[in-house]
């Protein structure tokens, strides 16, 4: 299980308990997208922030220019979106 999914099913079981209030599940959606981007960051900790920065606002920016970021129709209608408000998430915090 690579870290993305670890991250999702961690969000899902706060999902899944009924009790949680929606301030929390947007509190706890936040720092999941904190943490996989802070992860993202240690795979690539050989480059100095100033060469860092530019080349991942590069690809993210790519990944959002696209007319799909997936490629089938399932993950389009089930991903989309939300990949599309992380992206734009993450390149707001660079």
């Amino acid at each position: 299980m690579n870290a993305s999914e670890i991250l999702q099913n961690e969000f899902y079981l706060i999902l899944k308990n009924p009790g949680v209030s929606e301030e929390l599940i947007r509190k706890s959606w936040e720092e999941i997208r904190s943490r996989y981007s802070k992860q993202i960051r240690e795979e690539y900790d050989i480059y100095p922030d100033e060469l860092y920065k530019p080349g991942r606002k590069k690809v993210l920016e790519y990944f959002l220019s696209m007319d799909s970021i997936f490629k089938t129709k399932e993950y389009r209608e089930k991903k989309e979106k939300q990949a599309r408000e992380n992206l734009s998430w993450e390149l707001g915090i660079l």
